[in-house]
Protein backbone atom coordinates (compact mmCIF):
# COMPACT_ATOMS: atom_id res chain seq x y z
CA UNK A 1 0.00 0.00 0.00
CA UNK A 2 1.18 3.47 -0.86
CA UNK A 3 -0.26 6.03 1.58
CA UNK A 4 0.13 8.96 -0.83
CA UNK A 5 -1.68 7.08 -3.60
CA UNK A 6 -4.43 6.00 -1.22
CA UNK A 7 -4.91 9.60 -0.05
CA UNK A 8 -5.06 10.86 -3.64
CA UNK A 9 -7.67 8.29 -4.56
CA UNK A 10 -9.70 8.90 -1.41
CA UNK A 11 -9.72 12.64 -2.12
CA UNK A 12 -10.55 12.13 -5.79
CA UNK A 13 -13.51 9.88 -5.06
CA UNK A 14 -14.58 11.39 -1.73
CA UNK A 15 -15.05 7.81 -0.60
CA UNK A 16 -17.54 7.04 2.15
CA UNK A 17 -16.86 4.14 4.48
CA UNK A 18 -16.33 0.80 2.70
CA UNK A 19 -19.82 -0.38 3.67
CA UNK A 20 -21.32 2.42 1.60
CA UNK A 21 -19.30 1.75 -1.55
CA UNK A 22 -20.79 0.33 -4.70
CA UNK A 23 -19.20 -2.70 -6.30
CA UNK A 24 -17.22 -0.69 -8.88
CA UNK A 25 -15.77 1.66 -6.25
CA UNK A 26 -14.92 -1.17 -3.88
CA UNK A 27 -13.05 -3.09 -6.59
CA UNK A 28 -11.09 0.06 -7.50
CA UNK A 29 -10.31 0.77 -3.84
CA UNK A 30 -8.90 -2.74 -3.43
CA UNK A 31 -6.69 -2.37 -6.52
CA UNK A 32 -5.40 0.97 -5.23
CA UNK A 33 -4.61 -0.53 -1.83
CA UNK A 34 -2.57 -3.28 -3.51
CA UNK A 35 -0.58 -0.81 -5.63
CA UNK A 36 2.84 0.34 -4.46
CA UNK A 37 2.86 3.37 -6.73
CA UNK A 38 0.91 5.23 -9.40
CA UNK A 39 2.83 3.23 -12.01
CA UNK A 40 1.57 -0.04 -10.49
CA UNK A 41 -2.00 0.85 -11.39
CA UNK A 42 -3.27 -0.09 -14.82
CA UNK A 43 -4.08 2.70 -17.24
CA UNK A 44 -7.86 2.18 -16.83
CA UNK A 45 -7.54 2.80 -13.07
CA UNK A 46 -5.36 5.88 -13.59
CA UNK A 47 -7.98 7.20 -16.02
CA UNK A 48 -10.73 6.63 -13.44
CA UNK A 49 -8.80 8.51 -10.75
CA UNK A 50 -8.13 11.44 -13.09
CA UNK A 51 -11.81 11.41 -14.16
CA UNK A 52 -12.95 11.52 -10.54
CA UNK A 53 -10.56 14.37 -9.75
CA UNK A 54 -12.12 16.37 -12.57
CA UNK A 55 -15.74 15.37 -11.85
CA UNK A 56 -16.26 15.90 -8.14
CA UNK A 57 -15.63 12.28 -7.21
CA UNK A 58 -18.02 10.66 -9.66
CA UNK A 59 -17.16 7.66 -11.79
CA UNK A 60 -18.18 7.81 -15.47
CA UNK A 61 -20.95 5.30 -14.74
CA UNK A 62 -22.30 7.69 -12.08
CA UNK A 63 -22.86 10.57 -14.48
CA UNK A 64 -19.65 12.56 -14.23
CA UNK A 65 -19.70 15.69 -16.41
Amino acid sequence: MNPALSRRAAQAFRWPPIAGMGRERLALARRIERASSWADLGEPDRVLIRWAEANRGRLPSEGGR
